[in-house]
C-alpha cells in the first residue's frame, strides 16, 4: 500500500476533493506549495504543507523524502508560456526523483488526450503522459472527462453559460469519486502501470447538467448559449480563452458511449450524482470560483 502521499497541485480546484477523500481513507498527506499560507487556507489541517517550487529540483526532492507516492494535479493556463506546469512540471518531478525508483508517480491527465496540435493543452498532456510511461518509475495516469466541479464556473448572477451546442452527452464525475479511484489504486500495487479513464455513470448534456445543478442549489437560472463561432472570435485575443474554445470543440467530438467500465471493475464505481455533489460542495464550503 502506498500510504504516504506527496501532492503537487493538491490545493487546486480538482486537488482538494481528492486530498479530502484520501484523508478520509487514512492516507498521510504532504502538499508542496509555492505559497504555503494560501495552501494552508484551502487544505485540511491534517495535511502537512512544505514550501517548494516545480522549478526547484531540490525542493521537490526534499518534499518527496519519506513518501511512497507523488500525485500530480497540474494545469497550464497559457500553452505558450516559457514554463508549462502540466508538461515541464511533470518532467521536473521525474528529474528530481532520479534514484527513487521505489516511488510511484501518478498524474491527472484528460480523457482523449493525444498529440492533436489543434488543442495545445491536449498535446502537452499527451507528452507528459508519454514521458511518465517511459520513465523508470511505477506510474498511474488518471484520464478524466468533465468534472462536476466545472458546473459552478459557468453559473454567475442567475445566468448559466452554455458553451457550444451543449447537447453532447457527458459522463460527469465528482472530484470525490476521483479521490475514491485514486485511493483504490494507491492501495494495491497490482493496479499500477495503467491508464484509467475516469467518468461518472450518468450521461447528461451541459444543458441538462445545468438544470439539475441549479435546481439542486435552489436557484432559478437563465440558460445562455454561447455559439462556438462567437467563442472563437472572443478567443482570438486571449490565449487561455482560445484553449478553452479548443477544449469545447474537442468535447463535442467525444464518443457518446462511456469509456470507463474497466476502471469501475478495478477501482470501484463512482457514486455521486449532481445532487450529491451540490450537497457535498455546500457541506465542504468549497465552491469553485474561477471563471473562464
Amino acid at each position: 500500500m502506498r500510504k504516504r502521499i506527496l501532492a503537487i497541485g493538491g490545493h487546486g480546484m480538482l486537488g482538494r476533493p481528492v486530498l479530502r477523500h484520501l484523508l478520509k481513507e487514512g492516507f498521510e498527506l504532504r502538499a508542496l506549495a509555492r505559497n504555503p499560507e494560501k495552501a494552508r487556507a484551502l487544505l485540511p489541517s491534517s495535511v502537512e504543507i512544505v514550501a517548494g517550487d516545480l522549478k526547484d529540483l531540490d525542493s521537490i526532492a526534499r518534499a518527496a523524502e519519506g513518501m511512497d507516492a507523488v500525485y500530480l494535479n497540474l494545469a497550464t493556463e497559457r500553452p505558450s508560456a516559457p514554463f508549462r506546469p502540466e508538461l515541464d512540471g511533470c518532467l521536473q518531478v521525474l528529474k528530481a526523483l532520479e534514484g527513487r525508483q521505489d516511488i510511484l508517480v501518478a498524474r491527472l491527465s484528460a480523457l482523449g488526450s493525444s498529440p492533436d496540435e489543434n488543442w495545445p493543452n491536449s498535446l502537452q498532456k499527451w507528452q507528459a503522459d508519454d514521458a511518465l510511461r517511459k520513465s523508470s518509475f511505477p506510474w498511474i495516469i488518471f484520464k478524466p472527462g468533465w468534472f462536476m466541479e466545472s458546473l459552478p464556473l459557468f453559473f454567475r448572477r442567475g445566468i448559466f453559460m452554455i458553451p457550444g451546442t451543449g447537447r453532447n452527452p457527458l459522463y460527469w464525475i465528482a472530484g470525490d469519486d476521483l479521490g475514491r479511484h485514486v485511493a483504490a489504486a494507491f492501495r494495491d500495487s497490482s493496479l499500477e502501470n495503467r491508464d484509467y479513464n475516469i467518468e461518472g455513470r450518468e450521461a447528461l448534456s451541459i444543458r441538462e447538467a445545468a438544470g439539475r445543478f441549479t435546481k439542486a442549489l435552489g436557484k432559478r437560472a437563465l440558460k445562455l448559449s454561447i455559439p462556438l463561432s462567437m467563442l472563437g472570435c472572443l478567443a482570438r485575443r486571449n490565449e487561455a480563452l482560445d484553449d478553452f474554445h479548443r477544449l469545447i470543440l474537442h468535447t463535442e467530438q467525444l464518443p457518446e458511449e462511456v469509456q470507463s467500465r474497466e476502471t469501475w471493475e478495478l477501482l470501484g464505481e463512482p457514486r455521486m450524482s449532481i445532487e450529491d455533489y451540490v450537497e457535498y460542495m455546500l457541506e465542504c464550503n468549497d465552491i469553485p470560483r474561477k471563471s473562464f
